[in-house]
């Protein structure tokens, strides 16, 4: 064999070789570029967190980002310890490609903030106030399928388009009908995804702790309230939500501080524009070794993953990452050790999701 065959049969070889070593991603990128030089992350907010009865860890404060290839903490964008003392990120969303929305709850000042994407921490700034309607524990913060933000706390939702409050009143507050609650702790909100229904769940002993269903124009009377259904079992309260657009589910976590009723709870959603039913459930996940006392659940729909994160002492604030069968409506646990493991980031999540 020639010099030049032998070069160019080395040179095939050797790239053939490199190929099978590394193994590609959907989006192009190998899964050490995603280790190393991550494009997604899993955004999370350590705020005060609501953990269904366990005792939840008290809170870093922070927002920080996790590797979604490792589990790892990839950095912290900001820390309110060192920015402003008594601040408690309880949201964190995603607002744009640079910045996220972050919740804050604080008795002198609760607020929208604005915080930029970026490593090296404390940029940001307030994004909107209202001392009016933000008067009480801030619980959640999503955006509503017209694209403005809904807002929990303790006992209603209030609504936001660029940047004012949606009418005089609370937008969704002591709903009347079968979604009639004390209105004591709406812990999680959501909207369905066709024609933006207000899903939202509470929080109290049964038989008030729910998964409700609203219209998307809010509460004005009875005839609101399109559905409603307890939570089962009785001791199961409703602590975070989120809805699975390509089969219509909605998964809801519930802590308590009878041990089986920590758990993850499937819920089909059926929609028109004027109703909304809610089916049968399905216990998704039950192991109490893994989930108790879950503070915060996020669903991505890009790979079709959902994290949980431990809010409580029991478990040490682990995140865990789950599979989702639409068929049997059940989860099943991603690997054998937690997904990211215990640090101070991870103390008492409030919230998380994944972006950019």
């Amino acid at each position: 064999m020639s010099t030049v065959k032998y070069l160019v049969l080395l040179v095939v070889t050797l790239m053939l070789a490199t190929a099978c070593e590394q193994q590609v991603e959907d989006d192009g990128s190998s899964e050490n570029d995603q280790a190393t030089n991550p494009t997604r992350f899993l955004y999370i907010a350590s705020g005060s967190c609501y953990a269904g009865g366990p005792t939840p860890t008290s809170p870093s404060r922070t927002i920080s980002r996790v590797n979604l290839a490792t589990g790892n903490i990839h950095d912290i964008i900001v820390d309110y310890n060192a920015a402003s003392p008594g601040d408690a990120p309880i949201t964190v969303i995603n607002h744009d490609d640079n910045t996220v929305l972050s919740l804050v709850e604080n008795t002198s000042g609760r607020r929208v903030d604005r915080v930029t994407k970026s490593s090296n921490g404390n940029q940001y700034q307030t994004y909107f106030t209202n001392s009016t309607a933000l008067n009480a524990v801030m619980r959640s913060m999503i955006v509503a399928s017209d694209g403005a933000l809904l807002i929990s706390k303790s006992s209603s939702i209030e609504k936001f388009a660029a940047k004012s409050r949606v009418g005089t009143a609370a937008y969704v507050n002591a709903p009347g009908g079968a979604c009639a609650t004390t209105t004591t702790l709406i812990s999680s909100v959501a909207v369905t995804p066709t024609y933006g229904h207000i899903l939202y769940t509470h929080a109290a002993a049964a038989p008030n702790n729910k998964l409700n269903a609203i219209k998307s124009t809010g509460y004005v009377s009875a005839a609101d309230c399109l559905a409603s259904t307890s939570i089962t079992p009785t001791t199961a309260l409703p602590t975070a939500m989120v809805y699975i657009p390509s089969s219509n589910d909605v998964l809801i976590a519930t802590g308590s501080t009878t041990a089986a009723s920590n758990m993850i709870i499937s819920y089909p959603i059926t929609e028109t524009a004027s109703t909304v039913t809610i089916g049968s459930p399905t216990v998704a996940y039950n192991n109490t070794s893994v989930i108790y006392g879950p503070s915060a659940m996020t669903y991505d729909a890009e790979t079709g993953f959902v994290y949980v994160a431990n809010g409580s002492t029991s478990l040490a604030n682990v995140i865990e990452k789950f599979t989702y069968d639409s068929t049997t409506k059940t989860l099943t646990r991603v690997g054998t050790v937690p997904f990211t493991g215990t640090s101070l980031q991870t103390n008492c999540i409030s919230s998380m999701f994944v972006g950019n």
